[in-house]
């Protein structure tokens, strides 16, 4: 089961940048299915897809968080939206503290807003790890 949770993305969209809605949308499910595919790949029996923004999550049974897959599969996130970061080509010169700064508008929204996902997207990864030890 697919599950769009609208106010993770209205939340995510406050804390990474009110004006690039339609970027933290498509971040968010690009990142869900990074996860869907890695938890295919080790064949984890997904209960359901939780697309929320940040807070975004896939639900599996038969892996447990403490082994490797497990991991692998909460990092794939993050991990995807790192690799666009790096494939919109960075950051660039922009405004200091513009990292820290969702109302600052950049020159490339893409690569500010998939590094701001995929940080705080792997905060909430490696709490969720940390807790099921």
């Amino acid at each position: 089961m697919i599950l769009l949770d609208w106010f993770g993305i209205i939340v995510s969209s406050l804390l990474l940048g009110p004006f690039y809605v339609f970027y933290i949308f498509l971040l968010s499910i690009l990142q869900e299915t990074a996860r869907l595919i890695v938890a295919l790949a080790v064949n984890a029996q997904i209960d359901k897809v939780f697309i929320g923004g940040i807070f975004g999550f896939v639900s599996f049974q038969g892996i447990n968080l403490d082994d490797s897959q497990g991991i692998m599969i909460l990092l794939a996130g993050p991990l995807i939206c790192f690799l666009i970061y790096w494939l919109a080509g960075g950051i660039g010169k922009g405004p200091k503290g513009a990292l820290f700064n969702p109302l600052l508008r950049v020159r490339k929204p893409l690569a500010m807003i998939s590094l701001r996902l995929g940080i705080l997207s792997l905060f909430l990864s490696c709490w969720q790890i940390i807790r099921h030890l």
